[in-house]
């Protein structure tokens, strides 16, 4: 036998009032249906509502703290590079290259922690006044401008880094 669709919260329609006579398999639905809508809703317990909010503030997480290992190995990094070029050609020239090659690297530093910063506050604004798609866009075209980034500061480093052997 066919079963014809019907919304419970709506009026029955001539159909499946005919067929509610006939099937003994939907009029077991139905007076359950109608059954579980008279209930009376099942009020919460009476400390539900402070139990709640007091596991809400167990839960919740304290902010975390900037973790230093990137900068401390970065640090680390720059530190080896020196110390290997003055063990391998004690030159003059370390004298003059590495304080201007440190000043770039800070100078890209500064440059990329204020873009990222500007990055965040736009991406912030934008998700509140854009379509999803239009800031995927923006969003991968300002890859592409960090990913050049990336390769330029490679570039400048392979370039320094030959011109001091």
């Amino acid at each position: 036998m066919k079963h014809p669709s019907f919304d419970p919260f709506l009026p029955l329609s001539k159909e499946v009032q005919e067929h509610l006579r006939h099937c003994s398999s939907c009029q077991a639905m139905w007076q359950m249906h109608q059954l579980l809508r008279a209930a009376p809703p099942v009020p919460p317990p009476a400390d539900f509502l402070e139990r709640f909010e007091k596991r809400l503030i167990r839960e919740k997480r304290a902010p975390q703290a900037p973790r230093l290992w990137p900068l401390l190995l970065l640090g680390l990094v720059l530190l080896l590079i020196v110390a290997a070029g003055n063990a391998v050609a004690p030159r003059p020239i370390w004298v003059r290259v590495i304080p201007g090659f440190m000043m770039l690297l800070m100078d890209w530093g500064r440059y990329l922690l204020a873009s990222l910063h500007t990055a965040f506050i736009l991406l912030e604004f934008l998700a509140r006044h854009i379509p999803p798609l239009f800031g995927l866009s923006l969003l991968s075209g300002g890859l592409l401008v960090f990913g050049m980034w990336c390769l330029s500061v490679r570039y400048a480093v392979q370039f320094a880094w030959s011109h001091m052997r």
